[in-house]
C-alpha cells in the first residue's frame, strides 16, 4: 500500500516551518537586545542594518498565529495528558509565552504599524523599560527553554547531533540570557541618557500619550483574558469530548502480556499505551521522527489507519517489515488491534540514532558460505608464530578478495574459518550465482597461493566449502564495543554442517540442491548425496564437488 499524505503529516510540517520562521525573527530580535551589553550605538547600527528585515514582520506575526493555533489544536486532539516530563515542560512554557510575549511584541513592534510616527531603536527599549522590564526577561528565558526542547526533539535522531549537542545547548542558553542582560544593561544606559537629556534629537523616544498608554493596557488585559478564556475553552471542550466518547470506545488494543485498552476510533497506539499506563518507548515524544515506538501489528484490513508520508520515511530508514508500524502514527479504527512493541520502554537515544536496516534485525533470504582451511593445526606445529600469522593472513586476504569481488560480505573469521553471505541486495538467483563464482575464485586464489608458498609449506593448503540458501536473521548483536552486524539462523547452521561433510566425502565443496536450483544451473552431472542436519529429521539433498576448478570452473562464468 502506497503511503498517504494525512492531516497529521501536514500539520507537523506547517508547525515546523512556522517555528523556523519564528526562530529566525526571534534570534534577530535577541541579537539586537544582546548588543546592549556592548553599547547603545551597537544596537542602533544593528537596527539600521536590519531595517529591510523588519519590513517582513507581518510574516513573523502570521507564523506566530499559525504555530499557536496548530499547537492548541493538537492539544485539544490529545486523548491523554500522560506524557514525559520534558514534553509537559515544553507545553507549559509554550502556554505561558503569549501572556508575556504578545504584549511585549505589540508595544515594541506591532504598534508601530498604527502610530503616526516611525519607531526608532530607542523605542524598542524605552517603550517597555523600566516599567515592564521584567516582561522581556521572562520572554527571553521562556523562549530559550521552549525552543531548546523543540530543537532537541527535532535534531536528536540525527547521527551528527551528539557532536554538536553541547554547542546547541550553549547557544540556546547564551543567546536568551545575553538578550535579557543586554536589554537590561542597554535599557539602563538609554534611560539614564534620556532622563539626563543626553540623547540626540533623532534618538529621542516617542512618549505615549495617555490615550495610547490606555490602549496598551487594554491590549494587555485583552491578551490575558483572551488566552485564559481560550485555554479554558480548549481544555473544557477536550474534557467534554473525552467524556462523550466513553461509550464509543469500540477499538481494543491488545498487548502480548494480555492487557487490553479500549479506545475510541482514531486513537493512536501510543496514546492507547499511555491511557492504559503501559510503558512504551517513544524518544521523540510521538512526533514520528524516531522509530523507537514501533510495533508489530496484527489486525484485519481496515482496522488501522494507512501509512502516512512521515511514517513511511521513518520506517524506510530501517527497512521495516510490512507489519511493522509506528505506534505514534498508527490509529486504531475498528475491532481488535493486536500489537507487539519491538523495543524496550527504556531505550536510549544513542541506540535509536544508530539504527539502520542492518542493525535493527530483519529476515532475509541469503546464500551462506562457510570456508575452512584444512590441516591448519598440523601446519602450525613447529613453526614460528609470525610464520603462522603470515600464512593465515595471506589465506584470509586471498579468500576475502574473492568473496568481496563477487558481491559477498564477510560476516566473521572463525579461527581459520570464514563465514560469508551473498544477496543482501538483489535477487536469490544473483546471490547463489555470486556465491558459486566466489567459490571458483577462492579455489583459483588458493592454487596461486600454494604455488607462491611452495618452498614454505610442507604440503599445499586445502579448502573445504559449504553453501546453502535460505532465511537468516541479520542484525547487530553483541555487547558494547564488541557489537557487530551478523547473521544467525538455521541456514547458517546448515551451511556449517555442509562444510564439515567435506571431510567425509573428501571433497572441496558441498552445496545444497536448494542453492543449486536458485542459481539456475544444471548441476545434475555432480554426485548427489543426502546429508543429515542436526535438529532435523528430514535429510537434505546436496551436491558434492571434488574439485571446484575442474568441475565448476567451466560452468561458472562471472557476471
Amino acid at each position: 500500500m502506497s503511503p498517504v499524505s494525512n492531516v497529521r503529516d501536514w500539520q507537523t510540517r506547517i508547525r515546523l516551518w512556522a517555528a523556523l520562521v519564528m526562530g529566525f525573527f526571534t534570534i534577530a530580535n535577541m541579537l539586537f537586545y544582546g548588543l546592549g551589553l556592548v553599547s547603545p550605538d551597537a544596537m542602533e547600527a544593528y537596527a539600521n542594518a536590519m531595517n529591510p528585515v523588519w519590513l517582513l514582520y507581518p510574516l513573523y506575526f502570521l507564523a506566530i498565529l499559525v504555530h499557536i493555533a496548530l499547537g492548541l489544536w493538537k492539544l485539544y486532539r490529545r486523548n491523554t495528558l500522560s506524557m514525559p516530563l520534558w514534553e509537559a515542560t515544553q507545553i507549559v512554557f509554550g502556554l505561558a509565552l503569549p501572556f508575556v510575549f504578545l504584549p511585549h511584541l505589540y508595544v515594541t513592534q506591532a504598534m508601530g504599524y498604527f502610530l503616526p510616527f516611525r519607531e526608532n531603536y530607542v523605542d524598542k527599549v524605552l517603550l517597555t523599560f523600566p516599567s515592564v522590564a521584567w516582561r522581556y526577561v521572562a520572554v527571553a528565558l521562556i523562549i530559550g527553554v521552549h525552543a531548546h526542547i523543540g530543537a532537541h526533539v527535532v535534531l536528536r535522531m540525527r547521527p551528527w547531533y551528539p557532536k554538536v549537542r553541547a554547542w546547541i545547548f550553549l547557544a540556546f542558553l547564551i543567546i536568551p540570557v545575553a538578550a535579557a542582560a543586554g536589554y537590561w544593561v542597554g535599557g539602563s544606559e538609554l534611560y539614564q541618557s534620556f532622563t539626563a537629556g543626553r540623547l540626540a534629537a533623532d534618538d529621542m523616544p516617542h512618549l505615549l500619550s495617555a490615550t495610547l498608554q490606555s490602549s496598551v493596557q487594554v491590549f494587555d488585559y485583552a491578551t490575558y483574558g483572551f488566552f485564559l478564556g481560550l485555554y479554558a475553552l480548549i481544555f473544557g471542550a477536550r474534557a467534554v469530548r473525552i467524556v462523550a466518547q466513553k461509550g464509543r470506545r469500540t477499538v481494543r488494543v491488545h498487548y502480548p502480556d494480555g492487557r487490553e485498552v479500549a479506545v475510541v476510533p482514531g486513537t493512536t497506539i501510543l496514546e492507547a499505551s499511555r491511557l492504559g499506563r503501559i510503558a512504551h518507548a517513544s524518544i521523540c515524544g510521538g512526533r514520528g521522527r524516531c522509530t523507537t515506538c514501533r510495533v508489530r501489528v496484527e489486525a484485519t484490513e481496515g482496522s488501522v489507519s494507512p501509512v502516512g508520508d512521515r511514517e513511511s520515511k521513518a520506517l524506510a530508514r530501517i527497512d521495516a517489515a510490512p507489519d511493522v508500524r509506528l505506534a505514534c502514527q498508527t490509529e486504531g479504527l475498528s475491532g481488535v488491534v493486536k500489537v507487539t512493541p519491538l523495543l524496550p520502554p527504556d531505550v536510549r537515544p544513542g541506540l535509536a540514532r544508530a539504527e539502520t536496516p542492518d542493525t535493527v534485525g530483519r529476515d532475509l533470504d541469503l546464500a551462506v558460505l562457510f570456508a575452512d582451511l584444512r590441516g591448519f593445526t598440523k601446519l602450525s606445529e613447529g613453526r614460528f608464530p609470525y610464520d603462522v600469522v603470515y600464512i593465515l593472513n595471506r589465506y584470509f586476504r586471498d579468500m576475502g578478495e574473492a568473496i568481496e569481488k563477487h558481491g559477498g560480505h564477510i560476516d566473521k573469521f572463525l579461527g581459520d574459518g570464514i563465514l560469508a553471505y551473498f544477496g543482501r541486495k538483489g535477487e536469490p538467483r544473483d546471490a547463489c550465482r555470486q556465491a558459486l563464482e566466489a567459490c571458483v575464485e577462492m579455489a583459483k586464489n588458493l592454487q596461486a597461493g600454494n604455488a607462491q608458498l611452495a618452498t614454505v609449506l610442507d604440503e599445499p593448503l586445502s579448502l573445504g566449502l559449504g553453501l546453502h540458501f535460505g532465511s537468516v536473521i541479520l542484525g547487530e548483536m553483541g555487547f558494547g564495543a564488541n557489537k557487530a552486524v551478523t547473521i544467525i539462523g538455521d541456514t547458517v547452521n546448515t551451511a556449517s554442517r555442509l562444510e564439515q561433510l567435506n571431510k567425509v566425502a573428501k571433497s572441496q565443496l558441498v552445496l545444497s540442491t536448494v542453492a543449486g536450483a536458485q542459481a539456475g544451473l544444471d548441476l545434475s552431472f555432480l554426485p548427489m548425496a543426502h546429508a543429515s542436519v542436526r535438529g532435523k529429521t528430514e535429510k537434505l539433498r546436496v551436491y558434492v564437488v571434488k574439485d571446484v576448478l575442474a568441475e565448476l570452473g567451466p560452468l561458472i562464468v562471472p557476471g
